[in-house]
């Protein structure tokens, strides 16, 4: 008996294998993942939501070091007027994010943390919209033009000018 084929017209398209498609989730789907998503016959995207343009550059080079088959990038691109402001940065942020949590699901992080000895975080979160604006929309479109990548996919908004 063959391998069970399961091909589209989207496979068609984009000059893939199986229709997978890997999510452009922003810090996850980097170079790596995206390379072995496109190699195993589906399509890998490189989530850039608010990655600053080089980083972006990079990681484009560092796909195409790991596969030569087709891959994307995803970016957001709100209406200008969507863009919401970054919060303002607050003393003890952290902490009112973790109650926000119930004490069992608190627990459990915490006998998980001591269990593989993982480190306090310190600080306070990052504000990654705080970068977002139409100036980094603008260089990450430059970018991904430069770069010719393959597939161009936009989780919000519209790519026209």
């Amino acid at each position: 008996m063959g391998k069970p084929i399961l091909r589209t017209k989207l496979c068609d398209l984009l000059g893939v294998e199986y229709p997978v498609i890997l999510a452009g989730m922003g810090g996850v789907a980097r170079a790596e993942l995206v390379a072995a998503v496109s190699n195993a016959g589906g399509l890998g995207i490189i989530g850039a939501a608010v990655m600053p343009p080089e980083e972006l550059r990079q990681e484009i080079r560092k796909v195409r070091d790991l596969t030569d088959k087709p891959f994307g990038v995803d970016l957001l691109l709100p209406t200008m007027g969507q863009i919401p402001e970054a919060p303002p940065r607050q003393e003890g942020q952290r902490m009112r994010i973790r109650d926000l949590f119930p004490p069992e699901y608190r627990d459990i992080v915490e006998k998980l943390k001591r269990r593989f000895e993982l480190p306090e975080v310190e600080g306070e979160p990052p504000t990654p919209m705080a970068r977002f604006g139409p100036d980094l929309i603008q260089r990450q479109m430059e970018v991904v033009l430069e770069e010719k990548v393959p597939v161009f996919a936009s989780g919000l908004g519209n790519p026209a000018p």
